[in-house]
């Protein structure tokens, strides 16, 4: 079970399609619909692209249900929102000995132990303070035998990121310091960085008060909320490439109704009335993008 949401995503957009299909005649332009898949590995939005889904779209339209934004409550805010994904494999290699006699190898795990925590500096002391970063090793696999120096140590992790030139540049500075981390302690490790998604951030003023102004027509100036950019990720940063977008979220929190699970959480549920208030939101958004 993923339980993100995306059951209500293609509701809501089969809802907007409704709404459109009855004013069709009234729409002064095209509007495509996206239902994209495999959003759960980072690569659906890029495949679709290019098999065409982006062809001839001059502006782009997102959102997302969101278990910590009350419910009732849609929020369309400039600026960051999701960031950027990338995902990293380390191997350091050592030389295996007894564990009562270390001075015969070079120990695999304490390499990796410098590593794992040098990779903190790069964020507190090479990065730019006010530039939201994450660098996480999720997973650390090495040794046979609690007496034995280990030879090697496998880890996986995953960086978060705003900066566009920075995630460039980051297997390079990451490869660098896990490179010279090891090599300092007498063993080798290497680095393989592959890039997943870049942030997804609201940066047409334009779109941003429309859909604001959307929102606000439909149900009120109470229904705009603020919501802070989280460092979670979302390939539709790869439509944003291709046209001016907005990203948005619908609010599904009610703890008097017991809706208090965030996303991914086994119990995480919707009002089905907050279905409508999305599908009506991005019919609005449409229809008021082709008239303006």
């Amino acid at each position: 079970m993923h339980a993100c949401g995306h059951d209500n995503h293609m509701s809501m957009l089969l809802g907007t399609a409704k709404i459109l299909m009855e004013v069709r005649e009234e729409l002064c332009g095209n509007v495509k619909l996206i239902f994209q898949p495999g959003e759960e590995v980072a690569q659906g939005a890029r495949l679709i692209i290019e098999h065409g889904a982006m062809d001839g779209v001059d502006a782009v339209a997102g959102v997302h249900v969101w278990g910590d934004l009350d419910e009732g409550k849609i929020n369309f805010q400039s600026g960051n929102r999701m960031a950027g994904c990338d995902t990293f494999q380390i191997h350091v290699k050592g030389f295996a000995a007894h564990g009562s006699a270390p001075h015969h190898g070079i120990d695999a795990i304490v390499a990796a132990a410098s590593i794992v925590m040098n990779l903190q500096t790069f964020v507190s002391r090479k990065n730019n303070p006010t530039n939201p970063l994450v660098v996480t090793v999720g997973t650390i696999n090495g040794g046979s035998r609690f007496n034995t120096i280990a030879n090697s140590v496998e880890m996986e992790g995953t960086v978060r990121i705003f900066d566009r030139e920075l995630q460039k540049k980051m297997p390079e500075e990451l490869r660098k310091l896990v490179e010279n981390t090891a090599a300092a302690l007498g063993a080798e490790a290497t680095l393989d960085y592959q890039y997943m998604t870049v942030p997804v951030i609201n940066s047409d003023e334009k779109l941003v008060k429309l859909a604001n102004e959307a929102v606000k027509k439909l149900y009120g100036e109470e229904a705009a909320a603020p919501l802070e950019a989280m460092m979670g990720s979302e390939d539709f940063s790869f439509f944003s490439e291709h046209a001016p977008s907005i990203y948005g979220y619908i609010g599904s929190r009610n703890e008097k109704d017991g809706r208090i699970y965030s996303n991914h959480h086994e119990k995480y549920d919707m009002a089905e009335s907050m279905l409508k208030k999305g599908s009506a939101v991005m019919a609005q958004l449409a229809v008021d993008y082709l008239n303006d």
